[in-house]
């Protein structure tokens, strides 16, 4: 008897998986990912005329570049070829290679570098 309760109070059992309802596993899995997640980056004035700048002549260029973004909580790294700026939706459309095209707004863009 004594070692059942000593086991049953041990801090370091992790429990098995049979016990957890599907929809507690999602909240789980939700709030362990949120646990990772960070505020947005703030770039002062001169930073984000700077990156504004590089982006327009990326632009004109055609270039392939690596565009490091602020999305969903997390920062993203994109490689592809910039294809122009929506004046619609304000943002700037990246194809990847081989992917579809991804819009990024330009106050989410924390580093851009040419390929």
């Amino acid at each position: 008897m004594n070692e059942f309760t000593r086991r049953s109070r041990d801090p370091n059992k992790t429990w098995s998986s049979a016990f957890i309802l599907p929809e507690h596993r999602e909240r789980l899995t939700a709030f362990y990912a949120s646990q990772q997640d960070i505020s947005r980056p703030r770039l002062d004035q001169q930073k984000f005329e700077e990156l504004q700048y590089t982006t327009l002549e990326y632009l004109k260029d055609s270039s392939n570049v690596c565009i490091e973004y602020f999305n969903y909580n997390r920062i993203q790294q994109v490689t592809g070829h910039l294809v122009k700026y929506d004046l619609i939706t304000k943002k700037i459309v990246i194809e990847p290679i081989g992917e579809h095209p991804i819009f990024i707004s330009p106050q989410d863009i924390l580093n851009i570098s040419k390929i």
